[in-house]
């Protein structure tokens, strides 16, 4: 199934999401450069104000991709011009990983409760 991007999801400034938007995502990198898994990048659809699907605030710059691992050891954040920038950083930071390449345009989905 892969990670679930709403996991790590931050709830408004400082975790109270009655004092606004949260701004970026708490980042998980437990792992060294030499991570053997599989890492998943995700186009994360950022509206015109720069909020993803769950309201968190990143601002506008290039385009924003979720750099996770199956066991949660990786959640993080990285912008690029081009998807192919975004592999690139990841397979140099993680020489031994498999960096699945079946990310173009895979929206974030809002999960319902």
């Amino acid at each position: 199934m892969g990670p679930k991007y709403s996991k790590n999801n931050p709830r408004g400034w400082c975790g109270d999401p009655r004092r606004g938007a949260a701004l970026g995502r708490p980042t998980i990198r437990n792992h060294d450069s030499s991570y053997v898994g599989t890492i998943h990048i995700s186009h994360v659809r950022l509206d015109a104000d720069g909020y993803d699907p769950y309201g968190t605030y990143f601002g506008i710059g290039g385009k924003m991709y979720w750099i996770s691992s199956d066991d949660g050891g990786l959640d993080y954040m990285e912008r690029g011009v081009t998807i192919w920038d975004v592999i690139s950083k990841v397979e140099a930071d993680f020489l031994k990983a498999k960096v699945t390449r079946n990310i173009v345009g895979l929206p974030v989905e809002k999960e319902v409760n």
